[in-house]
Parts: C-alpha cells; structure tokens; sequence
C-alpha cells in the first residue's frame, strides 16, 4: 500500500489521532503520535484506536519512545507512541 492511499483510508475512516506516518519498503506502516504529558494516553490505547479504525489491520509492533525534549524535533526524535502493522492489499 502507498502512502497516498493509506492517508486516503484513513481520511475515509476519520483517523485523525496520528501526528507522522511512514511505510517501509516491505509495506509495513507505522503510525505516531507525540506527547509531552502523557494525560492518561498510553501505547495500547493508541493501538486501540487504530485497530478500531483499521480492523483488517495486522499489528506487527507498539509501543512508547522516551526521548527528551527538543524544541524543534520531529515526532520520530521526540517522546512518542508507535504502531507498526501491515494492511492487506486491496484485490
């Protein structure tokens, strides 16, 4: 799946809760979002929302990344929740 029609599907579901995407070469996606505080979020409730928008999906990883704070670091160099999963081609 490309990276245009992943953030098509995802604007069809209305999954907003993602702050970077990326897709490897495999096909694997991988979903982040970024926090400061975390106010009660935590990596399986982030995987959650995205198993409830995404059911087919196959979840490969998830997790949290503790990182410092950086004023001006991308999602990825700064704290954040993953979720690393695999969709099923469209036939």
């Amino acid at each position: 799946m490309t990276k245009r029609k992943f953030e098509k599907l995802a604007e069809e579901r209305g999954f907003w809760s993602v702050d970077g995407m990326s897709i490897s070469k495999t096909g694997e996606i991988t979903v982040r979002r970024g926090f400061f505080y975390r106010l009660g979020m935590s990596a399986e409730k982030f995987r959650d929302s995205v198993v409830e928008k995404f059911p087919e999906a196959r979840i490969l990883d998830f997790g949290e990344k503790y990182r410092p704070f950086r004023g001006g670091a991308s999602v990825k160099a700064s704290s954040h929740f993953f979720v690393t999963f695999t969709m099923p081609e469209a036939k």
